[in-house]
């Protein structure tokens, strides 16, 4: 399990690592959404950021600063994407979100492996793909 330290992977997740200032993730919905928003919210579930969400098809990449809507340079940690979205009839669009990071650790329990990104974590069985570069 230690051979996953100081790998990047990424993970279904909407726990997003914010690692050196920086956080990755992907998104795509479930068909086409008429409206939609996406936001960053913190441990407390204050919301920290507000992103541009492209509603056209197929998946996006989020490169995201780190900063919050007045600039100012958050700590690394866990935070959460939350995307919401609806088409024209009002009707839920289902996303899906992936998040990418640096695992810096490693734990089992139950038989269940989890990542440490810092301070997000995944379950390994959310891994879609390791590489060794970030």
């Amino acid at each position: 399990s230690a051979n996953y330290i100081g790998k990047t992977v990424i993970a279904t997740s909407t726990e997003l690592p914010l690692q050196n200032g920086k956080a990755s993730f992907g998104y795509s919905f479930d068909g086409t959404p008429d409206q939609a928003t996406m936001v960053i919210t913190n441990a407390a579930g204050n919301i920290v950021k507000v992103l541009e969400v492209d509603r056209k098809a197929g998946s996006h990449a989020v490169s995201w600063d780190g900063k919050d809507d007045q600039g100012n340079q958050l700590q690394d940690g866990a935070y959460k994407v939350q995307i919401t979205a609806i088409n024209t009839k009002g009707e839920d669009v289902t996303s899906s979100v992936v998040v990418t990071g640096k695992v810096t650790g490693v734990s089992v329990y139950g038989g269940e492996v989890t990542l440490k990104m810092g301070s997000a974590s995944t379950l390994l069985s959310n891994v879609q793909s390791i590489d060794e570069t970030l």
